[in-house]
This record gives C-alpha cells, sequence and structure tokens, in this order.
C-alpha cells in the first residue's frame, strides 16, 4: 500500500512538472516571437485595393518613383541605409553574399519591400510611440537601419528571423523580409513599441533590447 502511494506521488510529481515545462516552452516561444509583423502585396498596398499607391500609404512624406522616402529623416529620427540578406544565394549570407544600399538590392523584389518597409516606419516617425522619445533621452538612441532577408527564390529549407533589434547598443535594425512569393512581411508600430518597452526595461547605462 506505502509502495503504490509512492508510486502515485511520483507519477503526479512528473505529470505536474511535465505542464510546467509545457507551459515554460509555450511561454519562452511566445516571448521569442517578436509580435505582429504583417503580410503586404505590393500589388495591393496596405489597405488590400488593387492599384494602391505608394503616396496613399504614406501621406505627408515625399517618395521617390521607387516608393523609397527621400527624406531619410523624420521628427529628430534618421533611418539611413540598407542591408539585404539573399537566402537564394546561400543559406547564410553573411558575410560574403550581404548587399548593401537601399537599391537596387538583392531582387527587384526585395527592394519593394525594402521600400515599404521604410515608408511604414515613416509614417510611424510621423507620429511616434512615448516610448521612442524615452528611449532617445534615456540612452541617446535615435537612428535606424533597415534589413531585409530576402526568400525570393531560395529554397523552402532556407530561413532567417525576423524582428527588431538594438545593433553596438546604438542603432535599431529595422528588419523586413521578402517571401518566396515576392509579397512582404513588414514590422508594425506594436512591434517597435514590445522592442522599447524591453529597451526601456535596462538600467540607466545598458538598455534592455
Amino acid at each position: 500500500m506505502v509502495l503504490s502511494r509512492a508510486a502515485c506521488l511520483v507519477a503526479a510529481l512528473v505529470a505536474v512538472s511535465a505542464v510546467a515545462c509545457s507551459s515554460k516552452g509555450e511561454s519562452d516561444e511566445a516571448e521569442s516571437q517578436e509580435g505582429a509583423y504583417s503580410q503586404y502585396n505590393p500589388n495591393r498596398g496596405d489597405a488590400g485595393e488593387a492599384g494602391a499607391s505608394f503616396e496613399d500609404e504614406a501621406p505627408g512624406i515625399e517618395l521617390d518613383d521607387k516608393g523609397f522616402p527621400k527624406s531619410r529623416s523624420v521628427n529628430g529620427f534618421s533611418f539611413g541605409g540598407c542591408e539585404y540578406w539573399p537566402y537564394a544565394v546561400s543559406a547564410n549570407p553573411y558575410p560574403d553574399h550581404i548587399v548593401w544600399g537601399c537599391t537596387p538590392g538583392s531582387s527587384p523584389e526585395a527592394a519593394t519591400c525594402m521600400a515599404a518597409g521604410m515608408r511604414r516606419l515613416a509614417v510611424i516617425l510621423q507620429d511616434p510611440p512615448p516610448q521612442l522619445a524615452q528611449v532617445k533621452e534615456k540612452y541617446r538612441i535615435s537612428s535606424f537601419f533597415n534589413w531585409n532577408n530576402d526568400y525570393y527564390g531560395a529554397p523552402e529549407s532556407r530561413q532567417g528571423s525576423e524582428r527588431i533589434w538594438l545593433y553596438n547598443g546604438s542603432l535599431i535594425k529595422w528588419m523586413s523580409a521578402t517571401n518566396r512569393d515576392g509579397t512582404c512581411k513588414l514590422p508594425e508600430r506594436s512591434d517597435l513599441v514590445r522592442f522599447l518597452d524591453r529597451c526601456l526595461q535596462g538600467d540607466d547605462q545598458r538598455p534592455g533590447c
């Protein structure tokens, strides 16, 4: 009878442990995801309507003929510079295959997605979340750099990760992706807010992002 009770107790502890590990795993996985990231079709624009213009997506932002913002500074925040990671060329594009410069990109599709990502960032910076000003004041961070993972033409097995992250303690990497069908995956305002909230959790010297 004692052995039976012990066996039951062990079984219960194993079950509780398994549930706890499962919950932690799910929590870790949820925390590892940057968040909203939305799908964007260049042929339909943000509004999802055929024939939508770049200007409709970025009112008040002067654009060039490729849809890139002409000015790379809004409200004291800069977002100049671009890098493309061409996964059609290599499963690990860094460092030999990185394409620097905003145009023409590693593919025409990637350049289109890069422009869409930069337009979205320019619109956000017209009315930035308050956390961005707090991060600038606390850590003197005010610059973004644009990164696109280009999967256009790449095998299904090749993949990277898309997230907003801080490089060298001072430069916010604004990451987008070009899907294999030429559509895009772009960060949302909520992704930026989530990132900034993490930054503000740091101490006075080091951001938490």
